[in-house]
């Protein structure tokens, strides 16, 4: 474990340089199979992984395109479970760490936000930002730090937050509109994307230190995931006519990944085996948008 720390510490160094990132290049990508995630649900609706732990234990949302109610799932070795926050109106679950341990957001009948823990048991602990109007939960590590995003007021800026225990630190990136951090490893690195007042770009940050993390040429993009040998998963376009492509980023280049018969695909985790979930579209449903949610293994 010391070792990987190592290697993901000078990673990092690597990663803060944005002329390095700027070098990057993207590559053809390996040989991968993708495994369908799917809820026991006779209802029809969009899966949307939000995290994957090292036993491939994933934690997401479930949007009911009939009821057009907002879910909370978990999913392991093929099977899936829906799951609402006690009298919430609506529920998304994030990220999930080894232990089990989840969190999500819930928001309740006046449209306020709030983040919750979920452990494996089923019990629950509601958090949110002191003052905030909002508070939105995306990511938990291993130690249960959490990141996510919050508002002062209904029509405030998105600001990101750090929690560690009962502190809470917040995360802008420099000169962006909007931030939104989505999920973080147990060195504490953060990924997700900022608001520059045109379009959104992902983003590290690491020891107060920020860096965009975006393909040459793309023009947008959102890192979704990082695990401790500093991986990160996203999205992104490639240019402004194109259809969004799943990215990882390792070791100085970037390698596309596009879901078969899909119009877009995206990566929302990547756990420490580097195995990712991502979420596409291949159709529609219900005259809504739809694809199939996928857990990915490469080689």
């Amino acid at each position: 474990m010391r070792t990987q720390f190592a290697v993901a510490l000078i990673l990092f160094s690597v990663l803060i340089s944005l002329p390095v990132l700027a070098q990057a290049s993207s590559s053809s990508a390996p040989s991968c199979s993708a495994t369908t995630i799917n809820m026991n649900s006779a209802d029809q609706g969009n899966v949307s992984p939000g995290g994957v732990n090292s036993s491939d234990a994933v934690a997401g949302s479930f949007y009911d395109l009939v009821t057009l109610t907002l879910h909370g799932f978990t999913w392991s070795n093929g099977t899936g479970n829906l799951y609402d926050y006690p009298g919430a109106s609506q529920t998304a679950l994030g990220g999930i760490n080894d232990a089990g341990n989840s969190v999500g957001t819930y928001s309740n009948a006046q449209g306020q936000s709030f983040g919750f823990f979920l452990a494996p048991d089923g019990s629950t602990k509601s958090f949110s930002i002191p003052g905030a109007y909002s508070t939105s939960a995306s990511g938990i590590n291993n130690v249960n730090d959490v990141v996510g995003s919050y508002q002062a007021a209904p029509t405030a800026p998105s600001l990101g937050f750090l929690k560690r225990g009962n502190k809470f630190y917040t995360l802008q990136f420099p000169g962006a509109v909007d931030t939104y951090p989505v999920g973080l490893n147990d060195l504490g690195a953060v990924v997700g994307w900022y608001y520059d007042g045109n379009t959104e770009h992902g983003f590290l940050e690491y020891n107060n230190s920020y860096a965009k993390i975006e393909p040459a040429g793309a023009s947008s993009s959102s890192a979704n995931g990082i695990n401790n040998a500093g991986e990160i998963v996203g999205e992104y376009r490639p240019n402004v006519n194109a259809d969004g492509e799943g990215f990882s980023y390792r070791s100085g280049k970037f390698t596309s990944y596009v879901y078969p018969s899909a119009t877009y695909t995206g990566f929302r985790a990547v756990n420490r085996l580097g195995d990712r979930v991502g979420d596409t579209i291949t159709g529609f449903v219900n005259g809504f948008l739809w694809g199939p949610a996928f857990l990915l293994k490469c080689q």
